[in-house]
């Protein structure tokens, strides 16, 4: 009961700071579903918002139905100039620039860690973090998959089109945990991690 009672309050916390955003300034501030990764699928009861200044970007997500007792990161990706996306900004651009036919990546993405944290058995997260224009301190690390040949910097945070995606990364396992939540393939050699859900704020 206690904990239907505290995810009660969260949601309408939430719904709460939704509708102030939604209030306020569209470029400035922005409240978006979260969808089931690269899919238009909502995920009820889940939602992100994402405050754009001139310096640079604050996003929070919140997130429901994840497997639970699983360590999860989340990670920014950021496509600097959404018109070098082929249909829109999304994950077919992202391969696109990786591996030995990339296309020299017209959108100009990069992909940056976030957050990550541990998950109970309820399946309820909440992730936030800031990125700064300018800013490639959280890029994805050289021999932690094929994204970190995506390094490109936030370079104006009004005009990027932003995409904020949540990794399982399986159970806890001995030795891997700080791993698990801090990188793209931690836990990934034994579990088979996988992007789950998605927060899509275009510009």
């Amino acid at each position: 009961m206690k904990y239907l009672v505290g995810l009660g309050m969260a949601l309408g916390l939430f719904t709460a700071m939704a509708l102030a955003m939604t209030a306020s300034a569209a470029n400035s501030h922005q409240v978006v579903p979260v969808v089931k990764f690269n899919t238009t699928e909502v995920v009820p009861y889940a939602g992100a918002q994402l405050a754009r200044t001139d310096g640079g970007v604050s996003a929070s997500i919140h997130s429901v139905g994840l497997p639970g007792d699983h360590a999860y990161t989340v990670w920014w990706v950021v496509f600097n100039d959404p018109s070098g996306c082929v249909d829109g900004c999304g994950l077919d651009d992202v391969l696109a620039a990786v591996g030995p036919s990339a296309n020299n990546n017209p959108a100009d993405i990069g992909v940056f860690y976030m957050a990550g944290h541990y998950v109970g058995a309820h399946g309820v997260a909440g992730f936030g973090a800031s990125l700064r224009e300018g800013d490639a301190s959280y890029c994805v690390p050289a021999g932690d998959g094929p994204f970190s040949a995506l390094c490109n910097p936030l370079i104006d945070a009004e005009t990027a089109d932003i995409h904020l995606v949540v990794r399982d990364h399986g159970p806890i396992q001995a030795g891997q945990f700080k791993a698990q939540v801090s990188s793209f393939t931690g836990g990934c050699s034994s579990y088979a991690c996988a992007n789950l859900q998605a927060a899509i704020f275009e510009p």
